[in-house]
């Protein structure tokens, strides 16, 4: 049997570290094996090299998934955001609307927008070591500059209004959204099997050091996404009741 504690750290690192980190505990439980019930050290041998293929598969096996899963995640969130967009742009008065105070996290759903953008904006540039970025990324025309630094203080504030001081206009946010969007998905796209173990050190909101690998970020800008689309969701029935309501429900989602 398999030592468990061997298969669980497969997870969090990659195969030649784990090589590595168990050659001593391979070696002593083989060769107790060998003296106790195992005469022929070829089956010592064949038994380290189907272990090592164990490893390896499972390994590889996990990027797979974790690369499809994150594709998938990142094609479903452009598609909420449409049908999001799609849904408040039938309502005659929702210019209006969406700059109203909701009573929202960030005031309004335009603010909350823009909230959820510059994050984005602010986790690009941590996975890429940027200290500033032009958008839109997959537009040639109209770029913008953006220091991140100055982009990160914006969370030092408690100010509910403090994103509407990104100089967006609601089809801009719009644009921009699905154009961050598109750029985490041609990353994913575009990565090796060993990304999703990377860490990336970075200075958080408040100035602390902080490292974190790359499929615990992809999972939080899904959720982050998730959180606050849930107070949009909550601001349009109150305001429009179920007409022209829109699904974001993953099981809908091709």
């Amino acid at each position: 049997m398999f030592n468990q504690m061997v298969i669980k750290k497969l997870y969090s690192s990659n195969v030649n570290k784990i090589m590595q980190m168990h050659t001593k505990w391979l070696d002593r439980n083989f060769q107790d094996s060998l003296i106790i019930s195992h005469p022929k050290i070829d089956m010592v041998h064949q038994k380290r090299s189907d272990y090592y293929n164990i490893i390896t598969k499972h390994y590889f096996i996990q990027n797979i998934k974790m690369k499809k899963l994150f594709q998938k995640n990142f094609k479903y969130n452009a598609w909420r955001y449409k049908n999001i967009f799609e849904s408040l742009e039938k309502q005659e008065n929702y210019q209006q609307f969406i700059i109203q105070n909701q009573q929202l996290f960030f005031n309004n759903v335009l603010g909350t927008m823009k909230h959820l953008l510059a994050a984005d904006y602010i986790w690009y540039g941590r996975i890429m070591n940027l200290q500033s970025i032009e958008v839109p990324f997959l537009i040639e025309e109209n770029k913008l500059k953006i220091d991140l630094k100055e982009l990160i203080l914006l969370w030092q504030s408690d100010d509910d209004k403090i994103f509407d001081k990104l100089p967006f206009d609601y089809q801009q946010t719009k644009s921009l959204l699905l154009d961050i969007n598109q750029v985490f998905q041609q990353l994913i796209d575009k990565c090796d099997d060993a990304f999703f173990d990377k860490h990336f050190e970075y200075s958080d909101s408040n100035g602390v050091q902080q490292k974190k690998d790359a499929q615990t970020v992809f999972y939080h800008l899904i959720n982050h996404h998730t959180h606050h689309l849930g107070q949009i969701s909550a601001a349009y029935t109150q305001q429009y009741g179920r007409k022209d309501f829109f699904s974001t429900d993953f099981i809908y989602f091709k």
